[in-house]
This record gives C-alpha cells, structure tokens and sequence, in this order.
C-alpha cells in the first residue's frame, strides 16, 4: 500500500519500473554468466584435451 508524500508521482512511477526492470532482468543475467562460464570451460577442457598427444611421447623416454 502507498502513502500519499511529497514527491512526485511520476519520480516514484519511474523509480518503480526501474526497479522492476532491474529485478526483472537478473535470472537472465545469471543465467547467460553461467552459460559463459560453462562454455568457456569446455574450450579449455577441449584445449587441454587436444595438448595431451603431443605431449605424451615426451615423457615415456625419460627415467
């Protein structure tokens, strides 16, 4: 419930939608974050991954 004050109506209108908006967007955010995160862990498990050949055959020699 709102109480009548001395501000006006319409700052208190627009600080609403912003704050709508704001709360509005944030599972998104949080959403495409994890996203990034996780592809951006793929690519290094996938580049990791592709190193190990051609790093393999220098160890096996040395004792």
């Amino acid at each position: 419930m709102t109480f009548p004050t001395a501000v006006n109506s319409q700052i208190t209108d627009s600080v609403t939608q912003v704050t709508t908006k704001v709360v509005g967007e944030a599972p998104a955010v949080a959403l495409g974050a994890a996203e990034q995160t996780l592809a951006h862990s793929t690519a290094i498990l996938a580049e990791n991954a592709a190193e190990v050949p051609g790093t393999a055959g220098e160890s096996a020699g040395r004792e």
